[in-house]
């Protein structure tokens, strides 16, 4: 299991973590990150707001560390707006937040896909939704919607350069020898060098499976028919 932080050794666990920078627009604001937009929610002045939002990292999260009132009437506030905690139009926000950061920084998507299909937590996350304006849960539901959106488009992608079709391999009694199958299928792809085991894994883990075995057994190695991915 993956556990997001910011301070995290584990490359792939700091880069998801809302410390990391990722400047972006919402709704003509600038921000620096995921952690800047999140504290500035608690200041209801629109001027006071914007600042926050051009932070990140620690310097958000310091900003908004004293910014407590909000608790109050579990209220918090967008560009004048008022949202109470735990509604569905402060869901939508949030959401919106994170759509808007992966639709203009495409790292991010990176980022996601790089997990694979590891399980993820954020162990330091407060529970709380009364005491947080991000609970570890919310947190975790919005990387993995988006972590799925992230696999639905590479594959898409993929499908695109294999001749616009999903190959799905059989087994060897109906679509015969892996390797031979694979370089039908998927010539375009590896001739342009598109072509790697996480890709392969998301399009057809069937036939990945398949030609590890075969190579296994024949004496060689998956690496030698299609290149690892790699992980940022």
């Amino acid at each position: 299991m993956i556990d997001i932080h910011g301070g995290s050794k584990d490359p792939r666990s700091a880069r998801l973590s809302n410390f990391a920078d990722r400047p972006f627009m919402f709704e003509g604001v600038a921000c620096a990150g995921i952690e800047g937009i999140l504290q500035a929610l608690k200041e209801p002045n629109v001027a006071e707001q914007a600042d926050i939002c051009a932070l990140s990292g620690k310097a958000a999260k310091k900003a908004g560390s004293e910014l407590n009132k909000w608790k109050e009437g579990q209220t918090l506030w967008w560009k004048g707006n008022a949202y109470q905690r735990g509604s569905r139009a402060y869901y939508v926000l949030i959401t919106c937040i994170y759509n808007a950061v992966y639709e203009q920084d495409s790292t991010f998507k990176e980022d996601l896909l790089a997990i694979e299909m590891e399980d993820i937590c954020h162990s330091i996350g407060n529970p709380d939704q009364r005491d947080t304006v991000l609970t570890e849960a919310e947190m975790i539901h919005q990387l993995n919607r988006l972590r799925v959106r992230a696999w639905r488009e590479q594959k898409q992608v993929l499908v695109s350069l294999s001749n616009g079709t999903e190959p799905g391999y059989r087994g060897t009694k109906k679509d015969g020898d892996p390797v031979t199958f694979l370089k039908k299928h998927y010539a375009t792809m590896l001739t342009q060098g598109l072509l790697n085991q996480l890709n392969l894994r998301r399009m057809d883990e069937k036939l990945l499976n398949a030609i590890k075995y075969k190579m296994r057994k024949d004496g060689g190695k998956l690496a030698d028919v299609v290149p690892p991915g790699i992980n940022r």
